[in-house]
């Protein structure tokens, strides 16, 4: 008997900013098969404090330090938007796996280079579209494939909440249209299109976008509300609201199909199905230390084990949402009207289906 265990995935986190705090670092740390190798920043303080905190011995000042180690086997991608694609280049050029966070990149066309080139050194690119996680998001999606509503054919999304000050308020970066790509829809809309992708299986054919600037001049320069009208090829067409002007955070959709409609809430947890104008709450599993996440799904998947990676947002999942994204941007600046891609094709021109 083989009893010979494999070696944890050895990750590098770049940039320690308030995901990476809040969310990459603690979930790495509770995820079995992986160990946090490295991290990289250019504050000394957060090094000093978070290092300390997990134990990493390794703290360097910049990426370049770590891309080239042979005991690095994957980055995690915390830093601005517009330093996305320039780091996971040279992470997939050296070998390494990557883990980037959402938007991929701020450009489509370096978002596609990047799918092509992980496939090019047989490495796993993730982006970390995190709410496909959670347990309502994952139960909604059972429903929606399961055919329980019949097919979709109208929708809504409200994703909003109180802006990157509540968030993370020292974060100046995210009003900057060159570092942020946008506004809101580059934090946001994202999140909203790639989980619609999720739910409906399906890739958007059109979409309409009208947005507002900040409240407070110390904002301006990107879009903090936008409202937007997409369709999807299959036939579903529904609004899209993304705010930062919200005072509380709120993430809810509403999917009306041939059979049923239903109600998902990821902020409060609650999944209903309606129907001959009744109610009936849809149970969701409560999560819990070994619940699915999107740093599970990356380790998964650089070890080959497929039924644990599901659900994981690819790196042609990444680049489809940016694309919706930019096409929604565009449309603002053009009033009017865009297209997207070619039928049946997603970003990087592949026909497929986001996979559940």
């Amino acid at each position: 008997m083989n009893s010979h265990k494999p070696r944890a995935v050895r990750v590098a986190i770049v940039g320690l900013g308030a995901i990476a705090e809040r969310n990459h670092l603690p979930e790495f740390a509770r995820t079995k098969g992986a160990q946090i190798a490295a991290l990289i920043s250019a504050r000394p303080s957060a090094l000093r404090r978070l290092g300390g905190s997990y134990g990493v011995e390794q703290r360097y000042a910049h990426y370049r330090y770590v891309v080239t180690r042979d005991d690095i086997d994957a980055l995690v991608i915390c830093t601005t938007n517009d330093s996305h694609a320039e780091i996971a280049e040279a992470a997939l050029s050296h070998g390494k796996h990557v883990l980037v966070e959402k938007p991929i990149t701020t450009r489509l066309q370096d978002a596609v280079a990047l799918v092509a080139l992980a496939k090019k050194q047989r490495r796993v690119l993730h982006v970390h579209h995190n709410l496909r996680f959670t347990p309502t998001a994952l139960a909604a999606a059972r429903v929606l494939a399961g055919g329980r509503i019949g097919r979709v054919v109208a929708f809504e999304a409200l994703l909003s909440h109180q802006g990157p000050r509540g968030w993370a308020p020292h974060a100046a970066w995210f009003f900057d249209p060159a570092r942020v790509g946008g506004g809101v829809l580059m934090d946001l809309g994202v999140h909203a299109f790639d989980l619609l992708r999720y739910w409906l299986g399906d890739e958007a054919r059109a979409v309409v976008a009208s947005a507002q600037g900040a409240a407070r001049k110390a904002d301006a320069g990107a879009a903090h509300h936008a409202s937007c009208l997409v369709e999807f090829r299959a036939g579903a067409s529904g609004s899209v609201t993304v705010s930062w002007r919200d005072g509380v955070y709120r993430n809810c959709y509403y999917f009306i199909g041939e059979k049923a409609a239903l109600s998902v809430d990821l902020a409060s947890g609650e999944l209903a199905l309606h129907k001959n104008g009744q109610t009936r709450n849809v149970p969701v599993p409560a999560a819990g230390e070994r619940a699915p996440s999107a740093q599970r799904a990356f380790i998964a998947a650089i070890r080959g084990d497929l039924s644990h990676a599901r659900g994981a947002a690819s790196g042609d999942d990444g680049a489809s949402a940016l694309e919706l994204a930019l096409a929604a941007q565009q449309s603002i600046a053009d009033t009017r009207w865009l297209d997207l891609g070619s039928p049946g094709k997603g970003a990087s021109g592949k026909r497929r289906r986001p996979v559940r």
